[in-house]
């Protein structure tokens, strides 16, 4: 089949190629209310195929790409009408142009030793059913386990295989003992079959659970240190990677360049941040992107001071630059003082938005949240419904981050962002 769409495409008036194989394998659990509802195997197989074609008119030179997938099962003459088909839309939307640049390579990094779902099945059930001593109980849990065999392939001889997985699982707790019933459902992505990492997020969200079960309506504070944790946490640094790409900086929505602070010297906080595409733990590392650029680790930010820029090939052609590659994965550095520290006095601690809004242009975030910890006056109370609204800019100078780090989905950062003096909306007394 690979070799029939190498075939199909050579022939082609067409500027460049890549395809991208996949071979993923997933099983399927249903549980509600400790009960097996639904287990199932799946699989799939297809190619992604990604055609590139260059134009000149009037002396204008411009680019035009497009995608389609393919299923195993297709035939020769379904492959090449569907290519034909892509071929032919290219020429309704153009990019300026732009090229590419590989030295051909074959490589095969080694395969994951994966665990089956079915194997370890009573281990999860086990993990997820215990006696957390909370209030709160689990509901249901739908568990989905990925193992997926990638090629990733181009015209310019650029050929490497690569494992990946992912276990992605949908839990829903409940708490039924308050005022109002609370429910929380939630999802998650690790990279295997993690009984430790499992146990963690089981138990944080039955902790959070009870504490919805008993929080009030926030009143509105002024002057008071919040403290913004949990997976926000990761949208927050990925601010500054928006505002390093070269994509940001082509299309003028951003105006840094390699050398620019993005922190002064006299910051709360050294700020170093690097894009790491081996990050152990997450489920969205990888080697090579989709265009077949190999991937290495790139040092972004030093003390605030930016190093380098992120590049798609594309984006790389545009600005004459080196390109990094789709990295996903990255990581930030800790501050100097542990997060305990933070809280010897009255702090807000946010442990989870209704919605996180933040514009990775701007640099405006906040929303309402769901659930913060409150604490005034050496009294400890949990409160939902307030908000906080400011800009990430305004605040550059002003942040701490704790030393203590935390894995997160795509990146291993900081425990938590503590900030100075914020006004929290709410109830006006």
């Amino acid at each position: 089949m690979l070799d029939t769409i190498k075939e199909i495409l050579d022939k082609k008036d067409i500027s460049f190629w890549t395809i991208n194989e996949s071979i993923s394998k997933s099983e399927e659990v249903f549980l509600i209310k400790n009960k097996t509802d639904l287990s199932r195997i799946t699989d799939v197989h297809e190619f992604e195929v990604n055609v590139y074609k260059d134009f000149e008119d009037n002396g204008n030179k411009t680019t035009s790409s497009g995608t389609v997938t393919i299923g195993i099962s297709e035939s020769k003459e379904e492959i090449e009408k569907k290519i034909d088909e892509l071929i032919y839309s290219l020429n309704f939307v153009k990019n300026e142009a732009y090229t590419f640049s590989f030295d051909p390579v074959q490589k095969t990094f080694p395969k994951n030793e994966l665990k089956k779902l079915r194997d370890s099945f009573r281990d999860i059930y086990d993990v997820i059913y215990k006696d957390y001593k909370t209030k709160s109980k689990v509901n249901s849990i739908e568990i989905f386990l990925y193992n997926k065999d990638n090629r990733v392939l181009n015209k310019s001889g650029v050929d490497v295989k690569y494992s990946s997985s992912k276990l992605v699982f949908e839990l829903v707790t409940e708490n039924n003992l308050g005022s109002e019933p609370v429910e929380i459902f939630r999802g998650y992505e690790i990279l295997d079959i993690d009984l430790k990492r499992i146990e963690e997020i089981t138990k944080n969200q039955l902790e959070e659970t009870d504490a919805r079960a008993i929080a009030v309506r926030n009143n509105k504070i002024s002057g008071i240190d919040v403290i913004l944790s949990g997976d926000d946490v990761e949208d927050f640094f990925s601010f500054f990677l928006t505002k390093t790409s070269a994509s940001s900086i082509y299309e003028k929505l951003s105006d840094v360049k390699i050398g620019d602070k993005m922190l002064d010297d006299n910051a709360k906080t050294k700020l170093n941040i690097k894009l790491d595409p081996n990050l152990s733990h997450s489920p969205y590392r990888r080697p090579v992107d989709s265009d077949g650029t190999l991937l290495n680790e790139v040092n972004i930010m030093e003390n605030g001071k930016i190093l380098n820029l992120s590049a798609t090939q594309r984006y790389a052609s545009y600005l004459d630059i080196k390109a990094t590659g789709d990295i996903q994965t990255f990581t930030v550095g800790g501050g100097e003082k542990p997060i305990e520290d933070f809280k010897k006095g009255d702090y807000l601690e946010i442990l989870h938005f209704s919605s996180f809004n933040l514009d990775p242009f701007t640099g405006d975030f906040g929303g309402e949240f769901r659930l913060a910890k409150l604490v005034q006056d050496g009294k400890v109370s949990f409160v939902t419904g307030g908000s906080i609204s400011e800009n990430i800019m305004n605040l550059r100078n002003d942040f701490y981050i704790s030393k203590e780090t935390e894995n997160r989905l795509k990146s291993k950062a900081p425990k938590a962002v503590i900030f100075k003096n914020l006004t929290v909306g709410g109830i006006e007394k």
